[in-house]
């Protein structure tokens, strides 16, 4: 019997460990791939929901620092639920719908949840909301909504801890005639020890709006 040549014997075992190498990598790479992909947690009132994205317990938003358009400083959402917009009064379009939505909201929900709930206007244009401006535009849709503003830097500050996105202006577009500022026209709803529960995406709708935030303030 013919013996095996050393050179067939030493490839086969080469061709054997690359081979075993690359199911290890792969196997690797498919684990890790897998553990990537594998869903976020879902909170458990999650199918509840009508149209409220809910949020994890634990977000905390901590300190903010604005004012009112009564010239009070408001330094956290703790003590209160509060429903928060953001935008600015010159906005022509997605703002006074957006108004309009939340006015229909707060007032389709029971006297019971209205007492827990403040409705927040924050205003991504400080240069031109000054408390009075804000007064004026809150008050012409609900006299309990509250307007804030603020600096700049504590406004966006405040905007990234709620998840709210706006583009600050700079100094150079405030000089331009009606200029207008990007924003996104999310809600956002916190509970009274100041964690956010839940974000609300366009298009809204009123009833889904009332169902969502009663049942949230009466569950959580």
């Amino acid at each position: 019997m013919k013996k095996t040549p050393l050179i067939i014997l030493l490839t086969s075992f080469f061709l054997f460990v690359l081979t075993s190498l690359a199911v290890s990598f792969y196997a690797i790479k498919s684990r890790t791939l897998v553990k990537i992909s594998e869903p976020l947690a879902v909170h458990p009132l999650q199918k509840q929901m009508l149209s409220a994205n809910l949020f994890p317990e634990s977000n905390f938003i901590g300190p903010i620092k604005l004012i009112d358009h009564n010239n009070q400083a408001m330094t956290s959402l703790i003590g209160r639920w509060h429903l928060v917009f953001i935008g600015y009064t010159h906005c022509p379009d997605i703002c006074p719908v957006e108004m309009q939505v939340l006015k229909k909201a707060y007032q389709g929900l029971s006297q019971s949840i209205k007492s827990q709930l403040q409705v927040l206007f924050i205003s991504a244009d400080p240069a031109r909301d000054t408390t009075d401006v804000l007064s004026k535009y809150v008050n012409y849709f609900d006299h309990s909504f509250i307007g804030v503003t603020g600096e700049m830097t504590d406004l966006v500050d405040a905007s990234r801890k709620l998840g709210l996105l706006f583009i600050p202006i700079d100094e150079m577009k405030k000089k331009q005639p009606n200029y207008q500022v990007n924003h996104s026209a999310t809600f956002v709803l916190t509970d009274a020890q100041g964690r956010l529960v839940a974000k609300f995406f366009t298009p809204h709708k009123v009833e889904s709006l009332i169902k969502d935030i009663e049942y949230l303030i009466k569950n959580r």
